[in-house]
This record gives structure tokens, sequence and C-alpha cells, in this order.
């Protein structure tokens, strides 16, 4: 006679974090309290909404849970693998001259450690150490815009982060934003980022990088703080090149046009009005991700709406 497969702890904890996920009150029947050796199958008492009911599961049905919640977990490591590359080394420069001076627009009054360009200190460091310790390394970030001719108002695309980025995830952020690599320089990164998170139909094969540096607007030393399940606390101190391209092709800024290399990276677009974006960050709107005051001035002015946009 074929003798029943034991059923280990780590089969029956595996199948009680499985239902938990399901938002099911689960326990173990008393007479089964620790018994979970030399048991072909084992009772668990589920409740949803108020009602209980005993059921009876076997070893297989165990299993089958367990190599779900298994093969689960390795999609789920797979998802934050892909949102970001834990290989990544960032170039560290040095914090700005006074902390008063964080989430400011970096001017020639900073001196020449940090104007016209942010110079680092020849120290490399990995992409959570940075983010884990608060040092201070390079972003881009680009602004997709248009005038709409009939409202006169300025449509901003705008992305979804993914659930999966260590740093504010599932926020709405810049059109296309990314961190300068260790070496790299910010108008590569520009030109990666634009075909990676934008353009993987090609949208943004023409562009060119004199074309990008001629819509350069400012530099800001942001500095944010935040936390997330996964990563936990991070500091994010990032000296931030902002360029905005304006969008002239004869179709109109519409989300549905771009296409992300990766899912896992960014969840999606949105287009909305220049105006609403603005109003919506000056009051810390927990569906963007924050910027300083100093940021939203710059931008408001950079999108030419800044007599309509200020709230009273």
């Amino acid at each position: 006679m074929h003798s029943s497969p034991t059923i280990s702890r780590k089969l029956v904890l595996s199948f009680r974090r499985l239902i938990a996920t399901r938002r099911l009150y689960f326990g173990i029947d008393s007479q089964h309290v620790g018994a979970f050796r030399n048991r072909s199958s084992i009772s668990f008492e589920l409740g949803a909404q108020g009602r209980y009911q005993s059921k009876k599961y076997s070893y297989d049905g165990i299993k089958k849970c367990y190599d779900m919640n298994t093969d689960n977990q390795i999609l789920e490591d797979r998802s934050y693998n892909l949102a970001q590359d834990s290989s990544e080394l960032f170039d560290v420069y040095s914090p700005p001259p006074s902390q008063t001076l964080f989430n400011s627009i970096i001017d020639e009054s900073w001196g020449e450690l940090h104007f016209p360009h942010p110079k680092p200190t020849g120290e490399s460091k990995g992409r959570s150490r940075v983010h884990a310790d608060g040092d201070w390394h390079r972003s881009v970030q680009v602004w997709i815009v248009q005038q709409d001719h009939t409202s006169r108002k300025v449509r901003v695309l705008l992305q979804r982060r993914s659930t999966f980025k260590d740093t504010h995830p599932n926020l709405l952020d810049v059109s296309c934003t990314g961190h300068v690599n260790a070496g790299d320089d910010v108008m590569q990164t520009i030109l990666r980022e634009l075909k990676e998170e934008l353009g993987s139909n090609g949208l943004f094969d023409d562009y060119t990088i004199e074309e990008i540096k001629r819509n350069y607007v400012f530099r800001v030393a942001s500095s944010i703080k935040g936390e997330t399940e996964k990563y936990g606390y991070f500091i994010c101190n990032e000296y931030q090149d902002v360029f905005i391209l304006w969008w002239d092709r004869d179709v109109r800024l519409e989300a549905n046009l771009f296409a992300p290399k990766a899912k896992e990276e960014v969840a999606g677009f949105e287009v909305c009005y220049g105006e609403e974006l603005l109003k919506k960050m000056r009051k810390d709107s927990e569906d963007c991700v924050p910027r300083s005051v100093d940021y939203i001035n710059a931008l408001e002015k950079a999108f030419g709406c800044e007599k309509r946009c200020h709230i009273i």
C-alpha cells in the first residue's frame, strides 16, 4: 500500500502565508496543533467575512499551494530586478555648500564645486547603498509637453511608476527620468532613458544630443526621504538636470503613444494640463512624487503658465 508523504512544517507555514495573502482568517484545529509531521492531511479553520468553515487539505493540495507560492515569489523577485538594476553604480558627489540649500536651484553662487556642473568625489557606490546612506548622486528628468493650440494650455505627459520601484512606487512622476550611472554623462543617460521608458517603439530614435541640450531648463539639489515595504527607508539626494521636450508632431500628445521597454519599471502613462499638475504638486498630492517649492516654481516658469497657476 502506498503511504502518503509527510507534511512538513515548511509546507504548512507556506500554505498559511498563501491563505493570509487572500485575506482569510485561519487557524490550525486544536487537535492538530504541533502535529505537522507524519500526517497525510491536515485540517484548517478558514473564515471569511465572519463565517467559518472547517476544511481538510491533503498533502498534494498543500504541496500545490506551496509550489504556487514559490512560483509567485520567483516572478515577484524577477519583477523587482527588472524595475531597477541592483548592480548599478553611481558616482558620489559632494553635498550642497549648506543644508539650507537642499531642494534649491543650483546657480553660480554655489561655487565651482557645483556650478556649472557638480564635480564627482571620485567614489562610486551601488544603488542600494547610495539610497540607504543618502549620498548625493545625479539624475536626469525630461518633461514631454505640448501646447494645446485650441485652449492655449500646456499638456504634460506623466509616467506612473510601477509597484516594483525601490523609491516612490505607484506614484505619478516626470515623463522620463533616470539615474546617471558611474562614468556616464547626462546626454547619454537621456537618450538611453527616452528609449527605455518611452520609446521602445522607436518614437525617440531620431532625437539628437544637440536637440536635447537646447531644451535644458534648470538643475536642482533634490533631497527626499521615504520608505517602501520591500526596500525600507531611503534618502534620495540627487542633483537633477531638468529638460523640457516640446511635442511638435502632427498627432496630439496622448498616453497610448508611448511604450516602455519594461512594464516592471513604468506601469503606464497619463496626460494632464500643466496647471492641473502644478496645483497638485503645490498641494503635496499623495499621488505624485514630491517636489520642492523651488522646483515647482522653476517648472511653472518653464511651462509658461506661472501667471495662471498660483493658488490663492
